[in-house]
């Protein structure tokens, strides 16, 4: 007897899931880039103030978008061509001082350790003890960790937290 969750079934439905084809990163790392070029072409050739900070940022939201596809070139299932894969994570991280070689390692060990154990490079979540016995930056952090996340520290809250 089958039951509703045979996980055959459920491989079945993913299984398309599981492969990578070259084209669909390629055109997501096109899509990125010629975005990205031209909204900064056109914020370095207006002459008008207002344009000027619509395109400037228009082209920061373009490159956040352009560094998502970063976290599947560490894997490299970003095209499935490790070269490829490897020189788009480095020429989109490095202007923003972001070393795609040093987190690509980082990244592998949080996978290995997957937020689990205390030493995970990316646990974002304070154990108990942390949590509950914070020196007085880390508890005003603690309780206003969304707001000083996402307008204040950005990416790098991601690495010093």
């Amino acid at each position: 007897m089958s039951s509703k969750y045979d996980s055959r079934r459920m491989y079945a439905a993913i299984r398309d899931l599981e492969r990578q084809t070259p084209s669909k990163g390629l055109g997501k790392i096109t899509i990125a880039l010629s975005s990205l070029f031209g909204s900064v072409w056109l914020a370095m050739t207006t002459d008008n103030s207002g344009l000027f900070a619509l395109f400037s940022t228009l082209s920061a939201v373009i490159y956040a978008y352009a560094l998502i596809p970063t976290h599947d070139a560490i894997h490299y299932t970003l095209t499935g061509i490790r070269w490829v894969d490897e020189l788009y994570a480095r020429a989109v991280s490095y202007p923003i001082f972001w070393t795609h070689g040093t987190y690509s390692k980082l990244h592998k060990v949080h996978h290995r350790m997957n937020g689990l154990y205390s030493r995970d490079p990316e646990r974002k979540n304070p154990t108990e003890h942390e949590y509950f016995h914070p020196n007085p930056l880390l508890r005003f952090y603690y309780r206003h960790r969304f707001a000083l996340d996402t307008l204040l520290l950005g990416g790098t809250g991601l690495i010093f937290t």
